[in-house]
């Protein structure tokens, strides 16, 4: 099991109908993957710039596909998707590319053609207000332009809890004070 961290995953590109502006849009949060099984579970993502939107809804390519409309440029799966779309609109849609499972300092996210993606359908799956409109970040697929993660291994901890620490130490202790004290009962008198 991994708790996997996405930092300031970032998409830009020229905003709608205004190519002089330049609009981002940020994905940031947490979920952890069960490297064995595949799953994803706690999942707590959200996208944020002219868009907002949780991004809470994980699909492999088992169960029901939550692009809609399949003749849309969905991303294929892994990824990461908002549920709140309405029904009959395609969600935004997150893809991240990671390299490396076992990694407690962030790591660069892929980026490129194959590397982490950001999908945006044509009516922003129908919850966002200020979808299409001039000056905000535009519908398609976008390639990601800075971003890191983390993951740290959560199923074989490195450390024990401070409780546990407690614990033996105490148990330390009152060994060693049992021990002196044995040491002292049987000395004989003089």
């Amino acid at each position: 099991m991994f708790d996997v961290s996405f930092i300031n995953a970032t998409f830009s590109t020229p905003c709608y109908e205004d190519a002089t502006s330049s609009c981002s849009e940020v994905v940031n949060g947490t979920g952890t993957f069960d490297s064995v099984s595949g799953e994803v579970s706690d999942v707590s993502l959200s996208l944020a710039g002219s868009l907002t939107a949780s991004l809470d809804g994980w699909y492999d390519g088992t169960g029901t596909n939550p692009c809609v409309v399949t003749s849309s440029f969905c991303l294929t799966p892994d990824l990461f998707y908002d549920l709140n779309a309405l029904p009959a609109d395609n969600p935004i849609e997150f893809s991240p590319t990671i390299t490396v499972l076992d990694a407690p300092t962030p790591v660069a996210l892929t980026g490129g053609a194959d590397g982490t993606l950001l999908f945006i359908s044509g009516l922003c799956g129908g919850d966002q207000a200020n979808c299409r409109t001039e000056g905000d970040f535009p519908s398609g697929d976008f390639q990601l332009t800075s971003g890191t993660y983390t993951s740290v291994d959560v199923s074989n901890p490195s450390t024990p809890e401070p409780g546990t620490v407690f614990l033996a130490l105490a148990g330390m202790a009152v060994t060693g004070v049992l021990r002196r004290r044995k040491a002292t009962t049987r000395e004989p008198s003089r």
